[in-house]
């Protein structure tokens, strides 16, 4: 069993380097083919497909997996209730999006052809209810390698359309194609869904035993999506498309980097939650210490070569990134911390603080983002990012006893 676990975690990992590897080379062939201004209304609207999705997924996930482990006679009906849920809520959502996205940026036309194409990804998204089945089951090679074969096929299909010159709304479709290429490579495996799926029903009295359970995480979804992308809709609202396009570009970079302490903190929790509590805290301290430390290393880093990086890698049009690029590098230092502080988090048990801390770093991010973007520009947006990612991981844990731990230990790790 242990060795299923960890292989299991292995091919976690994997489908995590390989997405962030493919997501930052699709960045930078899409983002030299548009330029600035076009790049900017394309993630504009994909930040809105984004808030979105987080309602659309309805946090079901982690419930259902749970349920098929504890209560595998009746995953014919959970499958079938949450694949029937998605696929309403996916729906609603994709008839809204283009409504939304009008009433955002009246008048552009190019945003409302993207958004149309581009809500067909909410309804899609229902079909990653035929991974939790093989995730339940400490079965996740199937679904990664699906998922691999998706990314690695829009990142070709983007590609393409680069060399033939295509319109924008091209490369919308091709953001459709991932989903299915990884539900299809699932149900022609010889697999125990591959069937089964057929078999499965919805009911209205399980759809509410679901949802009453998952509407915390809808929450909690819809702030970090919010922490993630509001600043995205902030700036193209006010300074234009084309400066989202510069922002989005140290972004991208960015979130790449933040993948390497989730991959090191899915490594090290289960020896963390091993240990008892006498050597857990001491062990926590270890891990925290090392990556803050080297998430400072990774920001200095970063802000000595954030101009080059953007230089060579995007091009001379977006050369006003690498001043965003070198102040965005400072939320490494926190993102470090992750690494020990979603140990704490597990093991103490404190997942309904987390979420009320992640929703008031959300709420923060946009008032702060509301007041600094139209005085500092994008630099506004990025000071606003750093105080709510730092507020969220450390200043509100500070203020309540049960989470004072959280703070401490992230300041701790800066004793020599």
């Amino acid at each position: 069993m242990k060795k299923q676990v960890i292989v299991n975690s292995l091919w976690l990992l994997l489908d995590q380097v390989v997405r962030a590897v493919a997501g930052l080379i699709i960045g930078i062939l899409v983002a030299r083919y548009f330029g600035p201004e076009k790049f900017g209304i394309f993630n504009y609207v994909l930040a809105v497909i984004s808030l979105l999705s987080a309602c659309g997924n309805l946090g079901l996930d982690n419930i259902v997996i749970r349920e098929l482990a504890v209560t595998p006679a009746d995953s014919n009906r959970t499958l079938g209730t949450s694949l029937g849920l998605r696929l309403l809520a996916g729906l609603a959502l994709a008839i809204a999006t283009p409504v939304i996205t009008a009433a955002l940026m009246p008048g552009d036309g190019t945003a409302l052809a993207l958004a149309v194409i581009m809500s067909l990804m909410l309804p899609l998204q229902a079909l990653d209810t035929f991974e939790l089945p093989f995730h339940a089951t400490l079965r996740s090679r199937v679904p990664v390698v699906g998922r691999n074969y998706g990314a690695i096929g829009s990142l070709l299909l983007r590609a393409v359309l680069i060399g033939l010159n295509a319109n924008i709304l091209w490369f919308a479709v091709a953001m459709l194609i991932d989903r299915p290429i990884a539900c299809l490579y699932i149900l022609k495996r010889r697999n125990d869904v591959a069937g089964a799926w057929r078999a499965w029903t919805a009911s209205k009295a399980r759809a509410r035993q679901l949802l009453a359970e998952s509407w915390p995480l809808i929450i909690s979804g819809i702030a970090i999506i919010v922490f993630m992308r509001a600043d995205q809709i902030m700036i193209t609202g006010m300074l234009g498309a084309a400066a989202n396009g510069v922002y989005t570009v140290a972004i991208r970079i960015v979130e790449q980097l933040f993948v390497v302490p989730g991959i090191i903190g899915r490594s090290l929790t289960p020896k963390g939650m091993q240990l008892d509590e006498e050597h857990f805290l001491p062990f926590v301290e270890k891990v925290a210490k090392g990556m803050v430390w080297s998430g400072l290393a990774a920001a200095l880093l970063l802000w000595l070569t954030a101009e080059w990086l953007v230089l060579h890698l995007f091009g001379a049009s977006y050369a006003g990134a690498g001043s965003v690029l070198g102040l965005l590098g400072i939320n490494l230092v926190f993102q470090g911390f992750t690494a020990a502080r979603s140990m704490i988090v597990l093991r103490r048990k404190l997942f309904r603080y987390d979420t009320i801390f992640i929703v008031l770093a959300a709420l923060l991010n946009v008032a702060l983002n509301y007041a600094l973007i139209p005085v500092y520009g994008v630099e506004g947006a990025v000071v606003a990012s750093i105080v709510a990612q730092g507020s969220s991981m450390v200043l509100f844990p500070l203020l309540l006893r049960e989470t004072r731990v959280l703070g401490t230990t992230f300041f701790q790790s800066f004793r020599p």
